[in-house]
């Protein structure tokens, strides 16, 4: 039987379910306690979701595709350390409006994770992205690696840097931006002297 497709319901329930998470932690919250919350029966959370953990799930799923849609237009024109910093920016920031979800998903949820030793490129969102790379390394400004590895390194950074914004102090902040922004600099974009400089171009020419 098909669940309905009523996308403001399931966004307060979704809403509802974080806001009870993050008060009670997932092993202590009960599912009449999100729909008390919700304004609506038990019984119509199975209409929408199966368990609490389907919930946890479709919480991350939902804030990837925030994160996704802030990063992918930086992506694209990722060629500068001007560039680089947006892309960490951006990361940061998420992780400091959304940490109630995170820390539900990552840390409390006790959901099994992720597995390792496989390359998280699936997906047409991700494709797109290693495309959007190896066009940039195409044109000399990344580092001539494996597309998919470029893609994977900076997943890997991003959850780095969120896991960082968990637990850091206010003063931290700056120190991690500018480790993060150096150290994907560094391991991405080209240099002049590795071939990174067009053709005709004269080093510091803005043109």
């Amino acid at each position: 039987m098909a669940r309905p497709a009523d996308p403001r319901r399931r966004e307060t329930i979704l809403r509802a379910a974080t806001e009870i998470f993050t008060e009670q932690g997932f092993s202590d919250t009960r599912l009449a306690d999100i729909a008390q919350r919700a304004g609506v029966v038990t019984s119509t959370l199975y209409l929408y979701f199966g368990s609490k953990e389907e919930m946890v799930r479709a919480i991350a799923r939902e804030n990837r595709q925030i994160l996704l849609d802030q990063l992918e237009p930086v992506l694209v024109h990722l060629r500068g350390e001007e560039d680089i910093a947006q892309f960490v920016e951006i990361v940061l920031a998420f992780a400091k409006d959304h940490r109630d979800q995170i820390i539900i998903f990552n840390l409390d949820s006790g959901l099994p994770p992720v597995h390792r030793g496989r390359r998280p490129t699936t997906g047409p969102r991700l494709q797109r992205g290693i495309e959007v790379i190896r066009n940039l390394i195409a044109e000399g400004f990344l580092c001539s690696y494996d597309p998919e590895l470029v893609m994977e390194m900076l997943i890997t950074m991003t959850r780095w840097t969120i896991s960082r914004c968990l637990s850091m102090k206010e003063e931290e902040e700056e120190p991690l931006r500018k480790f993060s922004v150096q150290w994907l600099s560094q391991a991405l974009l080209r240099s002049p002297k590795s071939g990174g400089t067009k053709q005709g171009e004269q080093k510091g020419d803005p043109s």
